[in-house]
């Protein structure tokens, strides 16, 4: 890994990255040599683009344990936080604490022009009559969608209750609330995005994912979503469970950021790992191109 600080651009970034996968192509030489393709195209698209003007985000460091998948992630979405771990057990203690702050922080994405409402602050929610029925009938056990529906046209910002009831609709595996979801992606509370991410690997989990496959793909594709849905998903690329990391880099595919090419190539550069799903590298070089704009 690189000893490179990360004030280097994006530009520089692939450069280096190209550089070193050309003399050392790691474990895999057959995905060293993609990546080598995909950053010449990179450099020569981007050469006077200023988004390669841009800072590189994701920086692998010299010190930086590279046998584990979750360091790799976590390193680079706590900003360095994990800078010179060692160990499993080291970057465990640390971790939880970067999956809060991620939880719960994070400025919420603009919407596009004409596509949706902005995102709102979740301390700014104002009771209203209509939320208030909600919240009787979530309260009292009844089915609380209507009402929820109701209410949401005349409050955009949900109370923390109905985004825990519409998660737990959501993660009911013995249904497919598809107005569930419908109803969690009218809500403009940033948390509505970490909801919907722990329904998504839930069901995925348990093998019911395809049930809300397309559902859960629209709601995350969304314009206003875009930004943050990313950022949650980059998460999960360290996830136990191989189908919930293939379904994160399918889905960071379609909505993912050129930094998101050296994220890709860092795990890219893991020794083989016996957790392994057989289409998660290839998973991952599709896309990088896709990203790249090569496919």
């Amino acid at each position: 890994m690189s000893g490179d600080t990360p004030t280097r651009t994006l530009l520089e970034d692939w450069r280096l990255r190209r550089d070193r996968l050309a003399g050392d192509p790691g474990p895999i030489p057959q995905y060293a040599a993609i990546q080598v393709q995909l950053l010449d195209f990179l450099l020569e698209r981007y050469r006077e683009a200023p988004e390669a003007a841009a800072p590189a985000r994701f920086v692998p460091k010299s010190d930086l344990f590279v046998n584990e998948r979750a360091i790799v992630v976590h390193h680079h979405l706590g900003s360095g936080v994990l800078g010179g771990v060692k160990s499993r057990q080291e970057a465990e203690s640390r971790v939880s604490e970067i999956l809060k702050r991620m939880t719960c922080a994070g400025a919420p994405p603009e919407a596009a022009p004409g596509k949706e409402e902005p995102w709102l602050e979740d301390s700014v929610y104002v009771a209203s009559r209509e939320w208030g029925a909600a919240l009787d009938a979530i309260a009292a056990g009844r089915d609380a969608h209507r009402f929820i529906d109701r209410a949401l046209r005349s409050q955009p910002l949900a109370p923390e209750q109905a985004l825990r009831y519409l998660h737990r609709s959501l993660a009911a595996l013995h249904l497919i609330d598809v107005h569930a979801l419908e109803l969690l992606a009218r809500c403009r509370n940033v948390a509505a995005v970490n909801y919907a991410v722990l329904a998504w690997r839930r069901r995925i989990e348990a093998g019911y994912e395809a049930d809300l496959h397309d559902e859960f793909a629209r709601f995350f594709t969304r314009p206003a979503a875009r930004k943050l849905s990313a950022e949650r998903l980059r998460a999960e690329l360290a996830a136990a469970d191989p189908r919930v990391r293939l379904a994160a880099t399918e889905l960071l595919g379609q909505i993912g950021e050129l930094a998101d090419v050296g994220l890709f190539s860092d795990l890219l550069a893991l020794p083989p790992l016996a957790d392994e799903d057989p289409q998660e590298r290839p998973a991952m070089l599709h896309a990088m191109q896709t990203i790249a704009g090569a496919r």
